[in-house]
């Protein structure tokens, strides 16, 4: 069977071709930029994250601290993680190290604490919070600071040191059911019609 002719490609405009045929107007008028194009629906907010929390990959972040945590001397701040520690933690702190942290009261965490006690008239090196000294291995757990907390070393030993974080804890996570919640009875079959 013969194949079809291509099709014819769509005539130029000639010059005899009558004006009217050239210059139709268009179907649709030209749109106005996008930025003068009325909007249809209201403008979308991004979702909130406690929606989109199941989708996010990795562990959930803690929330920020609410204001700033500031430090002088031998201390390390991790604004990251919302911790602070002696110098050259987790080594061997220096003698002689002095610091001040300024951290807006919200109850402390420690993670760790070695440090000189003293002798009972006090400690030789010591974390003061609140206008408490704490050395050894006893650190100031769940003291909400209200003044500068003040770390001080003295010319001889030295310990591990310390590490107190401030940021809120993560909420604990549901336990995960160990099996499928119960169904409940099926219905009874219908009564049969009297006939």
């Amino acid at each position: 069977p013969p194949s079809p002719p291509p099709p014819s490609p769509l005539p130029s405009p000639h010059p005899n071709t009558p004006s009217s045929l050239t210059s139709l107007p268009p179907l649709l008028p030209p749109s106005p930029p996008h930025s003068l194009r009325p909007s249809l629906s209201p403008p979308r907010s991004p979702a909130p994250a406690s929606l989109l929390s199941p989708f996010l990959v990795g562990p959930p972040s803690l929330p920020p601290f609410p204001f700033p945590v500031t430090a002088t001397g031998s201390c390390t701040v991790d604004h990251a993680r919302g911790c602070a520690t002696s110098g050259n933690f987790p080594n061997s702190y220096s003698t002689n190290e002095r610091c001040t942290l300024n951290i807006p009261g919200t109850p402390l965490r420690v993670t760790a604490f070695a440090v000189e006690e003293g002798s009972s008239t006090g400690c030789y090196d010591y974390l003061e919070v609140n206008g408490v000294q704490y050395c050894g291995s006893s650190g100031p757990a769940g003291v909400s600071p209200a003044a500068t907390i003040i770390w001080h070393s003295d010319d001889s030993i030295t310990g591990s040191g310390w590490q107190i974080c401030w940021s809120a804890a993560l909420p604990p996570v549901p336990p995960v059911p160990t099996s499928p919640p119960s169904l409940p009875p099926p219905c009874p079959p219908p009564s049969p019609q009297p006939s």
